[in-house]
């Protein structure tokens, strides 16, 4: 039974915490926060215990495994620290805050003798797996280029109840490296690295925080494919993410981050279609009620036994740290690009954050 601590009992701890429990091989055997009532009301309802210091969960030795769901200025320190004390660890999207944190972060991970992985749930679609390896495979020939739309809505109010957010020091951002983040990781799952990135990046809605709520990207790929990324913070829609993917035999229109079965195949590839339909029907039997926000989607149990597997079987988790990190490194180029109003190579060596 692996013996796993939850470090953060806010909205996305609980699905967390949920999935983990969920998980055959898997025990949830403490969580912690700093706020005592919430914490408690966790260990309750998940009949665990609980701690307000982190450092207990982390250097606790009947602990195998730390899941964290803290908010992102955090998530470092904290994977730094579990790992040093022999930790497997999975960490909430975004891994880091800053491209000198994301290369130590991965650095770390490939030192460590323990699994660590990075949450971005949506890969174990089935729909989305489908699409990915449909498209790499070539079922719409090659591809010309890309676009993405990232639609959400969060209130001034979501960002004043936890004030964290809206901070470049804390959040590190926010549309992008928040919300955006999860449709531009399926987008590079499909291209891979981009080469070049040019944003242009602003705060027209919300005028309580600090970071964005709208941008517009250009990423450049190897063989000359372009993507465009239009991304925004708009009162009228609570969430729409959509990625069309333009091939010389066709396209594919897919929502990479909320109903995955909203998706359009202009495709000749007859075996294609029908491994469409069996993703779907599987999709539909994996969906399963879960808590949080619907655009979660429900498949953090799936990467959850992903995780506990690969430390079962001592193997890398199909969400390896070095992969995680591609879409967060990315964000984190478009938000230099935009500071330095020019367009950036791939890695970013240097790093600023925009000031609206």
């Amino acid at each position: 039974m692996i013996k796993t601590g939850l470090i953060g009992c806010g909205v996305i701890g609980n699905v967390h915490a949920w999935a983990i429990s969920l998980c055959p091989g898997a025990e949830l055997r403490a969580v912690c926060d700093l706020d005592p009532k919430r914490a408690a009301e966790f260990a309750g309802r998940y009949k665990c215990s609980y701690e307000t210091d982190l450092k207990k969960i982390i250097n606790n030795p009947q602990i195998d495994a730390v899941s964290i769901a803290l908010p992102h200025f955090l998530h470092y320190d904290v994977f730094k620290a579990s790992v040093k004390a022999g930790k497997h660890v999975i960490c909430e999207k975004p891994l880091a805050i800053t491209p000198q944190q994301l290369n130590d972060m991965i650095n770390i991970s490939k030192t460590a003798k323990t699994v660590c992985s990075g949450i971005f749930q949506h890969r174990f679609s089935p729909i989305i797996q489908t699409v990915i390896s449909g498209i790499k495979r070539g079922v719409i020939g090659k591809i010309s280029r890309a676009e993405l739309y990232h639609d959400c809505k969060r209130s001034s109010e979501y960002y004043q109840a936890d004030p964290w957010r809206g901070s470049w020091l804390q959040e590190g951002g926010s549309l992008l490296i928040n919300q955006s983040i999860h449709s531009i990781d399926i987008l590079l799952e499909a291209l891979g690295r981009p080469q070049t990135v040019s944003a242009k990046i602003s705060r027209k809605r919300i005028m309580v925080i600090e970071t964005e709520d709208y941008a517009e990207a250009e990423l450049g790929f190897p063989g000359n494919i372009q993507a465009s990324l239009l991304c925004r913070n708009i009162e009228e829609v609570n969430w729409h993410s959509q990625i069309i993917f333009f091939g010389k035999k066709g396209l594919i229109r897919m929502s990479p981050a909320g109903q995955h079965d909203q998706i359009l195949a202009e495709t000749d590839d007859a075996d294609f279609k029908r491994e469409l339909v069996l993703a779907k029907e599987k999709e539909r039997i994996l969906t399963v009620p879960q808590p949080g926000k619907d655009c979660y989607g429900p498949f953090h149990k799936s990467q959850m036994e992903d995780f506990f597997s690969s430390i079962q079987n001592n193997s890398a988790p199909r969400v390896t740290v070095e992969s995680a990190a591609l879409a967060n490194e990315t964000v984190l180029a478009m938000y230099y690009s935009a500071a330095v109003k020019s367009t950036c190579t791939l890695p970013v060596s240097e790093y600023k954050h925009p000031v609206f």
